[in-house]
């Protein structure tokens, strides 16, 4: 999914820390598993590394990793707390040490360019507020891909064109394809992927971290848009998308297995993988279909999308 998805490919070809980002906050969140898990001590000190080199490729997977290891540090405090793990104590001073060589090391690299970050972020940096446009952007984005009309709305403060609910009254049906997967497909496959991880009763913890990883996304958009005020553009959440696509990956083994035992097929791996290929080809349709009526299709993903 991640090969197709075009906001992935558009960045994983940009000479810019956000394709290095997606590759990195995929392995932290496969990471974060297994410190919680397993807990080695060079399962930590690749955590610390992980945490590190995310933050240095793009300070904005903070949230990310904030939440993450908010999310561990509480797990971790639980099972010692209610005594299910004993060795959760010694887990924790892993964690912080972690943390700690982790976050000295970004100050130690980063410390020339924060006085410059702070004067741009305070004095020329575009400020913007949160809108029903840029929602509805951000769903296309993260569902298709596409970065459509709407992040002009707040690129552009003298913004003229369609809003949000002007082109429900048009474009929608113009653009049925797009609108159909972003709206409707997308989120019953995000439901049904995250239903099918909260009923391992066994094992909650991949749900519990996906949740995580989306939510830190949510976290970025609040304090941005209540606390800071600066204009926050689709791509700064780019670290959600690994989490974003796991879970739809899940929605669509769903559906998957739901057409094998349609087919008679149940209990046939062949034939399960089979129908997988068959619904990720269909995923790849609809989201190639609205390329050529996208705003960026004469960028990046559409250059390459014309290539022979």
């Amino acid at each position: 999914l991640m090969a197709v998805h075009a906001l992935a490919v558009h960045h994983a070809i940009e000479a810019r820390g956000y394709g290095v980002c997606l590759f990195l906050c995929a392995v932290l969140l496969g990471q974060s598993w297994v410190v919680l898990r397993v807990g080695r001590g060079r399962d930590w000190a690749l955590f610390g590394l992980l945490v590190f080199a995310s933050v240095h490729a793009y300070p904005g997977s903070l949230y990310y990793v904030g939440c993450l290891n908010a999310f561990i540090a509480a797990t971790l405090a639980w099972q010692g707390w209610t005594g299910r793990e004993p060795a959760s104590k010694a887990e924790l001073a892993r964690w912080f040490v972690a943390n700690t060589a982790a976050g000295v090391c970004f100050r130690w690299v980063t410390s020339p360019a924060i006085p410059q970050a702070a004067g741009f972020f305070a004095e020329k940096f575009p400020t913007g507020g949160l809108t029903v446009d840029w929602l509805v952007g951000a769903c296309v984005a993260y569902a298709t891909g596409l970065l459509t009309l709407f992040d002009k709305a707040m690129e552009t403060p003298a913004w003229t064109g369609p809003t949000a609910l002007q082109w429900f009254g048009g474009g929608f049906l113009r653009f049925w394809p797009l609108a159909l997967w972003s709206y409707v497909a997308f989120p019953i496959l995000m439901a049904l992927g995250l239903g099918s991880l909260w009923r391992l009763k066994e094992d909650r913890l991949p749900a519990w971290l996906l949740l995580v990883a989306v939510g830190s996304g949510i976290v970025m958009i609040a304090h941005n848009a209540f606390v800071t005020g600066l204009a926050l553009y689709f791509w700064y959440i780019i670290f959600i998308l690994p989490a974003v696509l796991g879970i739809e990956a899940c929605g669509l083994v769903v559906v998957g297995r739901a057409l094998a035992r349609g087919m008679g097929g149940a209990g046939r791996a062949e034939c399960r993988t089979g129908v997988l290929v068959v619904v990720s080809a269909l995923w790849m349709f609809w989201i190639s279909f609205p390329w050529p009526g996208s705003r960026n299709w004469d960028d990046k993903v559409g250059f390459l999308a014309r290539q022979p």
